[in-house]
Parts: C-alpha cells; sequence; structure tokens
C-alpha cells in the first residue's frame, strides 16, 4: 500500500506492465541501481531461500503424517493437532525475544543463519525418533529457533519511516535496506516462499515414498526429514557469507564503502527514524488508538480461518487416494498462493489496497461456503479447495498496510506487529483442537464446526481490514508528512484572519527545470484572463541575463521584477520581500506571480511567502505549480534529486510537452508515481492549462465573474473541452448564513487527487469565519470579524481561505449564501455531484435550496 502508489487507472497498459517488473528504475542513479542489485543478490535471495526452508521444516509433519507417520506410530487420535500445539506454543513465546536479537546490529548478521544450523540439526533428529514423545520435543525446538524468521526478515525487507518534520533522522544507517516502492514487490517475492516450501515439501514426500522406501531400512517418511535437513544446512553456510543483518551491521565483503555511504544517503532521505525505547509512554498512547486493537483482530481472524487450506491431504487420504497423489495433488493450491502472494501484492502497490483484498477474500468465502455445504460434486470440491490459495496476499498486504498507517511511529508499528504474532499464533495453539479436530464425528476433513468458523472468520477478517482503511482515510490528518508546502505551512504558521477589507494579493510560485515550458504556461494563461487584469512578475534565473524578450513584450504584464544572480530559494531569498512590496506599491497587481530557476526548491519559498502574510497580511500563497518537461525527462538522470524535490513539494504538477512522446510520458508519470506523494496532475495542452486549475478566485476574477453574469454570457467559463478536468457549478440559495461547520467537513475531506479547486462567495455570521487551514479543526476559535459578512473562498490542493471582501457584499445577491465552483479531475464530477446533492457539505442550518449544474 500508499505511501502513494502510481494511480493504476492513469497507466497505460504499457505502464503497468513496466510498472510491476521495474525493480530498477530508470530514474535512480546507476550507483542507487547497483546497490539495489547487490542487495536483491544478497539479502533477498538468503531471505527467500531462509523463508522456504522454514517453510519446508514446519510443513513436513503434515506430509510425514500422511505418508505413513500415522500408521507406523499407531497416531489414530488428534496427535497431528498436538504436533501443531507443540511447535506454535514455542513459536509464539520466542517471537519477541528472537526479534529484540534481530535489532541487535552485532547479532543481527549471524543471528539467522546460527538458527537455521540448529533447526536443521533437529530436522536431521526427526528422521531419528522411535516413539511420539521424541517428536513432541523436536517440534518444540523447531518451533522457537523458526520463531524469529518470519518478523525478523519482515524487520529487515520492511521500513520504519516518519517523514514527520520532527522525527530524528540518525547520522549512522539504521532501520533497512529498502524504502518506499522497493519493499512492496520485494515483499511479494519473499513471500511467495512459504507456499513454495510447503509445496515442495509435497513433492518431496511424494518422491521419497516412491523412490526411498526401504533404502536403509528406513520408510520413506523419515526420509523427507533428511532431505529437508540437507536442504537446510546448506542455505545457513550461504547466510554467513552472504546474508548482511541490517545497515548498521558489520559491513560484508561485497558491499563497498561508498555503498554504506549510499545506503546511509537513502535512508536519510527516507526519513528513516532510529526507534526509540520501548518506555510505558510507547504501550500507553499504543493502547489508546484503534490501530493495535483492529490489525491484531485481524490477524488473529486471518490465523483462525486459514487453518483448513493447509489440509487437503486429510480429505485426499480419507477419499482413498494413493500417497504420491496425496502429497501432489495440493500443490496446486500452493502454486496458486505464490501467484496470489507475489501478483496480490504487485498489485496493490498500484490499484487501491482494498480491491486486491476484497477479490481474494470472496474467493476464500466461497471456497468456505463450499465446504459448508460439503455435498457437491467432486470437481467443484477441487476448485474450492485450490481457491483457498487467494489467501496468499492476504498478510503480505496487510503487513504492507500496516507499514503504511503506523509508518510515523516506530515505536507502535514494532509493538503491533510483535502483538500480533505472538497474540495470532496463539489461537493455533488451542482453536484446532475445538474446531479442526483431526479425528472424531467433528474431524478432518468435513470439520462440521470448522468450515463455519472459517467462513465467519474471512468474513471478520475482510471486515476489518475494510474497517481499518476507512478510518485511517477519514481521520483528521495533522501534522502530514513533509508532503506539499501547504502541510509545511499549516505546521509552521499560525492562522491569524484577515480582516481588511481589500483581499491581500495571491502569489502562485511556478517552478521546473530550464526549458521545461515555465513561460510557455504564463503565455497561455495570459489570454484567459480579463482585459483589466493586472499580473505581475518575479522572475529568477541565475546570471545576468535579461527576462525573456518574448515575455517581457507582454503588454498584460503590469510590472517585472527580476533576482539574478542566485538562487531564489538560497542567497536572495532575503530580498524576496522587498521585491513583492515594490510590486505591490508600484504596481498594485492582482496577482504576483514567480517563476523560479531551475533549481529551486519551492517548500522554501512557500514558507517565507507564508511568513510574509502573517506578519504583514499584504500576500497569500496561493498555489506552487512545478512543470514537467516530458520530452527530457529523462534527461534528468543526472539531477534527478532536485527535479524530485520539485515534484514532490508542490501543489500540482504539470505535464509538458507530452503530446507526441505517450511511452515517454508513461515513463515520466511511473517516476513520479515513485516519489510516493498524493499530489494531483494534468497534462497540457501544448503549453496550456485551464485558468481555474492554475489560480484561485481573487477580487479582479470576481469582478470580472459578475460583469459576465450580468451581459448574460453562456457558460463555457472560457474552458477547453478536451481539458484534463471538470467543473460544478453550486448555488445555494437561502436568506441564512451558510453552515460553516458543515463547510469545514467538507474542506477537510475533500481528497487533492481528486478536487483541485474549491472557489466562490459566501455569507457567513459574523463571528463564524471558517479557520484559514484543515489542521485540528477541534481547537477552532469563534473570531470576532468585524465589517462585512461576505467573503471569498479559495480552496487549493488541501489547504484554504476564506477572506472578507467589501466587493462581493456590494454585489451580492441577498437570496444566496454561496456560490462555489469545483475544479475536479477527469471523471470525478458525477460523483462529487451526488455527494454535495446528498447534503451534509455546502448547506445552512435551516436548510436551502442547494443546485448542482456541471459545467465542463
Amino acid at each position: 500500500m500508499s505511501d502513494q502508489k502510481p494511480k493504476a487507472g492513469k497507466l497505460s497498459l504499457l505502464g503497468l506492465i513496466k510498472e510491476v517488473f521495474n525493480w530498477y528504475p530508470s530514474s535512480y542513479p546507476s550507483e542507487e541501481r547497483k546497490l539495489l542489485f547487490k542487495l536483491d543478490l544478497s539479502i533477498l535471495i538468503f531471505a527467500c531461500l531462509c523463508f522456504f526452508v522454514k517453510y519446508l521444516d514446519q510443513t513436513n509433519i503434515s506430509n510425514a503424517y500422511v505418508s505413513g507417520l500415522k500408521e507406523d506410530f499407531g497416531l489414530y487420535g488428534n496427535e497431528l493437532n498436538y504436533f501443531n500445539v507443540c511447535y506454535y506454543t514455542s513459536y509464539v513465546v520466542f517471537q519477541i525475544p528472537g526479534l529484540l536479537l534481530m535489532s541487535r546490529p552485532k547479532l543481527a548478521r549471524w543471528l539467522l543463519p546460527t538458527l537455521e544450523i540448529l533447526w536443521g540439526i533437529c530436522t536431521f533428529a526427526q528422521s531419528r525418533v522411535t516413539d511420539v514423545t521424541q517428536l513432541y520435543a523436536l517440534r518444540v525446538l523447531v518451533g522457537a529457533l523458526e520463531a524469529p524468521v518470519f518478523a525478523g526478515t519482515h524487520f529487515i525487507l520492511g521500513m520504519s519511516p516518519n517523514e514527520a518534520q520532527h522525527c530524528r533522522v540518525t547520522d549512522e544507517p539504521q532501520g533497512s535496506w529498502y524504502t518506499g516502492p522497493e519493499l512492496f514487490k520485494r515483499a511479494g517475492t519473499w513471500f511467495i516462499c512459504n507456499p513454495l516450501g510447503t509445496m515442495v515439501s509435497g513433492y518431496l514426500q511424494a518422491s521419497a515414498y516412491t523412490n526411498l522406501s526401504g533404502v536403509g531400512g528406513m520408510p520413506g517418511w523419515r526420509w523427507l526429514f533428511i532431505i529437508d535437513g540437507i536442504f537446510t544446512i546448506p542455505v545457513a553456510l550461504i547466510g554467513f557469507i552472504i546474508f548482511p543483518g541490517i545497515p548498521g551491521s558489520p559491513r560484508p565483503f561485497y558491499l563497498t564503502e561508498g555503498d554504506l555511504a549510499l545506503a546511509q544517503e537513502r535512508t536519510k532521505r527516507a526519513k528513516i527514524r532510529q526507534p526509540g525505547k520501548m518506555s510505558v509512554d510507547v504501550f500507553k498512547r499504543t493502547f489508546k488508538r484503534w490501530h493495535i486493537w483492529v490489525f491484531i483482530s485481524c490477524y488473529a481472524c486471518m490465523i483462525i480461518c486459514s487453518y483448513p487450506s493447509s489440509y487437503m491431504s486429510l480429505w485426499l487420504k480419507a477419499e482413498g487416494y494413493s500417497v504420491t497423489q496425496i502429497n501432489q495433488l495440493p500443490t496446486v493450491t500452493y502454486a496458486i498462493n505464490i501467484v496470489a502472494s507475489w501478483l496480490g501484492t504487485t498489485l496493490a502497490a498500484i490499484y487501491p489496497e482494498w480491491i486486491i483484498y476484497t477479490i481474494a477474500s470472496v474467493c476464500c468465502l466461497f471456497s468456505t461456503l463450499c465446504m459448508i455445504i460439503w455435498n457437491i460434486p467432486t470437481t467443484l470440491k477441487f476448485v474450492a479447495w485450490y481457491l483457498l490459495g487467494a489467501a496468499g496476499c492476504l498478510s503480505p498486504i496487510l503487513y504492507s498496510t500496516i507499514n503504511i498507517i503506523c509508518r510515523d511511529d516506530a515505536e507502535e508499528r514494532a509493538l503491533i506487529m510483535g502483538a500480533m504474532m505472538s497474540f495470532g499464533y496463539s489461537f493455533n495453539i488451542w482453536v484446532p483442537l475445538l474446531a479442526y479436530p483431526t479425528a472424531g464425528p467433528d474431524g478432518a476433513p468435513r470439520w462440521r464446526k470448522g468450515w463455519p468458523v472459517s467462513f465467519v472468520f474471512f468474513f471478520l477478517l475482510w471486515a476489518g481490514f475494510m474497517a481499518s482503511i476507512v478510518i485511517w482515510r477519514q481521520a483528521p490528518t495533522p501534522g502530514l508528512p513533509l508532503q506539499l508546502p501547504a502541510t509545511a505551512l499549516r505546521n509552521n504558521a499560525t492562522t491569524t484572519p484577515n480582516t481588511q477589507s481589500t483581499m491581500p494579493i495571491p502569489i502562485t510560485i511556478v517552478t521546473g527545470f530550464l526549458g521545461s515550458g515555465k513561460t510557455t504556461i504564463l503565455l497561455n494563461l495570459i489570454p484567459q484572463l480579463p482585459k483589466t487584469y493586472k499580473l505581475a512578475l518575479l522572475k529568477n534565473e541565475f546570471g545576468d541575463v535579461a527576462i525573456d524578450s518574448q515575455l517581457a513584450s507582454t503588454q498584460s504584464i503590469s510590472g517585472v521584477r527580476e533576482l539574478l544572480n542566485g538562487c531564489i530559494c538560497c542567497n536572495l531569498v532575503g530580498q524576496l520581500s522587498d521585491a513583492l512590496e515594490q510590486l505591490r506599491t508600484e504596481v498594485n497587481p492582482d496577482r504576483i506571480v514567480i517563476e523560479t530557476s531551475g533549481s529551486a526548491f519551492p517548500a522554501t519559498l512557500a514558507m517565507e511567502v507564508n511568513r510574509l502574510a502573517r506578519e504583514g497580511g499584504d500576500f497569500i500563497l496561493d498555489g506552487v505549480i512545478s512543470v514537467i518537461d516530458v520530452e527530457n525527462w529523462e534527461g534528468y538522470e543526472d539531477t534527478s534529486y532536485t527535479a524530485k524535490i520539485q515534484a514532490k513539494y508542490t501543489d500540482l504538477i504539470v505535464f509538458n510537452k507530452w503530446e507526441d512522446l505517450p511511452e515517454k510520458f508513461d515513463i515520466a508519470l511511473d517516476r513520479v508515481g515513485d516519489l510516493e506523494i498524493e499530489t494531483p496532475w494534468v497534462k497540457s495542452q501544448k503549453g496550456r492549462v485551464d485558468m481555474d486549475v492554475l489560480l484561485g478566485i481573487d477580487g479582479a476574477l470576481f469582478k470580472d465573474a459578475e460583469a459576465e453574469k450580468e451581459h448574460d454570457h453562456d457558460h463555457d467559463h472560457k474552458h477547453d473541452h478536451q481539458s484534463e478536468v471538470e467543473v460544478l457549478s453550486v448555488v445555494l440559495k437561502s436568506a441564512e448564513a451558510v453552515d460553516v461547520g458543515a463547510l469545514e467537513k467538507f474542506l477537510a475531506i475533500a481528497p487533492r487527487e481528486e478536487v483541485y479547486r474549491i472557489k466562490g462567495t459566501l455569507r457567513c455570521s459574523n463571528g463564524d469565519l471558517p479557520v484559514e487551514t484543515s489542521d485540528d479543526m477541534q481547537k477552532r476559535e469563534k473570531i470576532d470579524t468585524p465589517g462585512s459578512q461576505h467573503y471569498i473562498l479559495n480552496w487549493a490542493f488541501g489547504r484554504w481561505t476564506c477572506t472578507p471582501s467589501t466587493v462581493v457584499a456590494e454585489s451580492a445577491d441577498p437570496t444566496v449564501a454561496a456560490r462555489v465552483t469545483l475544479i475536479l479531475a477527469r471523471y470525478e464530477s458525477t460523483k462529487w455531484k451526488k455527494k454535495l446533492e446528498a447534503g451534509g457539505l455546502i448547506q445552512t442550518a435551516e436548510g436551502a435550496d442547494l443546485t448542482v449544474e456541471r459545467l465542463v
């Protein structure tokens, strides 16, 4: 999951296929791609082999049971259940101690290979047991030694990013080697080794039973343990050579000092947070939040409902199939499990994770429903058994979702995952004895109680996962990770309402590399503006060259100010206020556009503009626009870090020069998706972008709109009908004031990837002005705002302002409480029209006549 994933609906089929198999993005520098390749050859290969032999050695007891162990030892009760009880009891007990050892840098590199050697010895020993008691004891040891493998490997593969502003970034490499989209694809590959180990165990047992029974005087089931041990020991020895542990562990021979330095840089870039101590406060805050309760419940449901999927062999044995068939036919389930695990996690990195989760859950619910009915055709029963393999993606998607939702608290995340493993697997100690007994009238494979239990808990698992997604998405998000300058501004500014009768001058920042088309975008904006509109330009470039002659000669530019010989966000940032003030006093523009140099970081400028807004109230930030040159996108590779920063810390991305290069556009869109950001984007039409997308409403634009309305102009609103946006017009007729509480709810829930801008005029009661931020709405205070009750609303990319205006008051229709325009992404207008018409968003306290019309 996402956090931000590429928008699948905006990817072509070719782009989707590339995204699935793109492990080494071309936007990465060559050194970084080489490092990832080294890590895959070491960490990923060993992790997969280790996970493979873990499940080989964990599940071999079931294959041995149906291949002669049951008859040789006279096991006609629930002994198979007891084998699992022994294994999972020690597995649960040693889960947290093993994970704590794995987190120690000096131990992490050697711990897994050492444990693997020891459980390999125990696997060999199981081939020589003489009674069931010895087998119970060895299952306890195997469970204890394998306990850290799952959570420990996930700890190394997984990430603990805290992108919040106040997190502490380590000075030394800590945490994980992989970040962002890299994790989803590698986690899916790693997870397939679970069913792969189980599947291979079936083939090995069938082969041992057929070819080795009687060799050395031993039955075939004993040879299975010997063969598994032969697999295990070499993998452990490989681990001693190639496994690097965690980034703080001693350096392995194949990683250079440069590799470690790059790994450290990747850690800092991803804001990998150094975990703190497990104090009482960690437990308090964790148990006060919903995360731990929902996710532990989900994992417990998963453990309970998925138990029967591993025991198709018991049904085949009861039906009289041969030993070879009993061991081979269930492997189809594990093959489907492999496909589901890999493909499901990969698609969950592209599509909404809840869709993939729902599809897999429906398959499992169908299977368990068939088993509850039981008396069905044999072919359908095979289908039901095999479809249980769709559950392969449920666990990795759940874990990846936890990584995302709990990303801002490393200690909470670690506590939740440890508790999930311990609490979840504790159910495997006793639930199978009650719901899934091996013998008896309700025993395997009929499980009269077990299959209904499985059905119910599959449904509860799906419901719990969906609840987590809904709660997370609807929860307020104060202090979002550094993602947009808007959020940076909210986190660094107090919200002082503007009480002036005139509106502050809106400022639009346009950034992008030299040649990306910023000037062209501005030239195509000018004809869309009213003829009397005063647009001022503050341009920054390196060197002392004059501004582009084409733009300087444009009479629609009311004033031009240049900041040369430096970068506006670095050594020239102190001159910004003087330049803006000069434009304000000399030109008195309706808007100022700041066009930055190609290397400027927009977040710095955004915060400086916001500081000026707080101190003087003369300016206000309207938006940050980043222009990307699709034609030369691949040319950014050597300077990709700056390009990525510009794209990441922005309000709107404009893809320019894309018309004749569809494949390059797909690549550019994919690379923006790699940034894990939730920034809306549009495509220009030969350098033209609709004014309503680029600009919010201001006094001059309001006057122009009123003038058009008086002259019965039609509703084309200067929009290009081939544009990337759709437009809704909302009119609320009432003599009452707008319900500010409902309006704030509307502004807070509007997602930036669907809603680009919301702008219009409102009539509000004195002292009931919407606060100029979406953070922490519970702390909103009533403001005694003198003067007009009419306001201009500007919502842009999650940030909003509501400014008193005498201009609006003078021309206001007393029968209209609000006129609002929504600028939406394509294909979103129908959904938002229904939401608005359903009520509760734009309304008055006493009810009113609401009209929602689609204009474009």
